[in-house]
Formats: C-alpha cells, structure tokens, sequence
C-alpha cells in the first residue's frame, strides 16, 4: 500500500500488500501506539488539495481483543498528523477531513479466539456489504496474544483428558489459517501486536533484548522450537501464515 513513515522500516522496504508485520514487546512500551501511527496512515487521503498527506486513502480494520482501543486518543492523533499535514488549515477542515478519514475504519472486539477467527472469516462479506467503495488496506489485531491463557488452559486440560493430538486443533491455528485466507484473498497489510513474556536468554546483551514466541502455530523468528506446554497435533501445518516484518519494542 505504501510507506510506514517509520524511517527503518522504509529505509528497507514500503509496506506491500498481503505483508504480514509483528509489533512485539514489553507492556508500556507503544506498541498500541504504533499501530495508531500505521492505522492512520492507512486511512487518510494521498492529499486534500495541493497538499501531500502520504496516506494510504485505504479503510482499515482495528480488531481489539485487548478492549484498549481509544477512538478518542486515535482522532486526537489523527487530527494531529493533519494539523502538520495541513499547517495552514482551520479547524473546520481538519474535523472535515478527520471525520471523512474515520469512516474507513472498523472496530470489531470479539472475546475468544474462536470469535476472533469467525470475525476474520466473515471479514470478505463485510467489505462486500459495507466496504464496496473501499480497498481494505490494514487489518490490526491489538493483541494476537490476548486469548493465550485462556487457550493455554484448555490445551492443559485437553493433555490431562487424554486426547489424541491429531483430533486437536489449537484455536490460534483456525485464527491464523483465517488471516492466511484474508490475506490471499484481500491483500490487506497484517499487523500483529504480540506480548513479551520470555526474553531470549541469547540476547540479553544486547541494546535491544528481543522475546521467544510463546504462542502455536505463530511465527517464532528467534527460534527453531516453541513451548513445551503446546499440545502439537502432529498434522498440523508448523507456519500457517508469513512473517515479513518483526519490530521489537523495549522500555
């Protein structure tokens, strides 16, 4: 779709369609914040006027498992990135141009993984019900990590029950084959944020310490294994989606 205006990001490569970008780190360390910055530019226009806004002119779609999306802290920031954009702009055309670039966005919250799933599922009837002037541009997940312990109870309780590991799916899989499907379909650039829980003892040296994947089947850059505790049907597709992006976030 076009640039991140995050210098080292762009500096390798714009955001392509159908790229698949990781947002991990610690709490307190942006990450929501950052996904405000890549929402925004997705949403607002390639220019008003004469003027540049390097925007995406694309609708985006935030689905906040993590129930902390501020829409009034996301228009603040919106109006904001405008006001620089837009310098000699009265009030009245920044709300204008505010308010047109907010009905390209799209909250869902849904409250397990299996609704998490189901929402990236049906997300292709949505666009063609409420989307048809739009290209969906970005579609967030604020965070892929928010259902882990739920999920992580279950797979105990299915280990403890005896169950056969082909017979068992574990709910990220059905998320990420969703996003996979979305992905192919739509083209859409992904934006995952992701909990720090476990530092890789190997970097902990280093300016930046960076995380082990603690989630199944996710992408684990930094590693060739994943926890102990998953319960691995052994069928099961080991990357079910592609990483194209990694950035880690420290306090």
């Amino acid at each position: 779709p076009g640039p991140s205006h995050i210098p080292a990001l762009d500096a390798h490569s714009p955001l392509n369609f159908a790229d698949v970008v990781e947002i991990q780190g610690p709490p307190a360390t942006g990450k929501t914040h950052l996904l405000y910055h890549l929402l925004i530019n997705c949403i607002i226009p390639v220019k008003y006027s004469t003027f540049h806004l390097d925007g995406w002119d694309k609708a985006a779609v935030i689905i906040d498992t993590d129930m902390t999306f501020n829409v009034q802290r996301f228009n603040i920031l919106l109006q904001q990135r405008l006001k620089r954009k837009l310098p000699h702009a009265n009030e009245e055309i920044i709300c204008a141009v505010a308010h047109a670039a907010l009905k390209r966005l799209h909250v869902f919250r849904p409250h397990s993984s299996t609704q998490l799933a189901a929402t990236i599922l049906n997300m292709p009837k949505y666009h063609a019900d409420r989307l048809k002037e739009d290209q969906l541009g970005l579609l967030a997940i604020d965070s892929i990590s928010a259902f882990y312990w739920p999920d992580r109870y279950m797979n105990e309780q299915m280990q403890l029950a005896g169950t056969n590991a082909q017979s068992y799916t574990p709910p990220l899989c059905n998320v990420l084959s969703a996003l996979q499907s979305l992905r192919l379909s739509h083209g859409p650039v992904i934006i995952l944020t992701n909990w720090a829980l476990v530092a890789d003892p190997s970097s902990l040296d280093s300016p930046v310490p960076l995380f082990k994947q603690h989630l199944y089947p996710f992408p684990a850059p930094f590693s060739s294994t994943h926890p102990a505790h998953i319960f691995t049907p052994l069928n099961a597709p080991h990357y079910l989606l592609p990483l194209h992006y990694h950035i880690t976030l420290s306090s």
